[in-house]
């Protein structure tokens, strides 16, 4: 099992909810949210990569 995070709609606010599962699909049923408001899903340690590149684009390094 790993650990997911799941993008949802709540009341019209963007949420998540993050939990383990097996699958993608096991991730959008263990959130107990209706699967049209879920609008992304990942793998929370991709999710976590994703951000740290991103932020690299944005922060001014240090040695810099």
């Amino acid at each position: 099992m790993k650990y997911y995070k799941v993008f949802v709609w709540n009341q019209g606010q963007p949420n998540y909810w993050i939990g383990k599962a097996n699958s993608r699909e096991d991730a959008i049923k263990k959130s107990d949210r209706n699967p049209d408001d879920i609008y992304d899903v990942w793998l929370l340690d991709d999710w976590i990569e994703n951000c740290e590149k991103r932020l690299g684009m944005y922060v001014k390094q240090e040695s810099e």
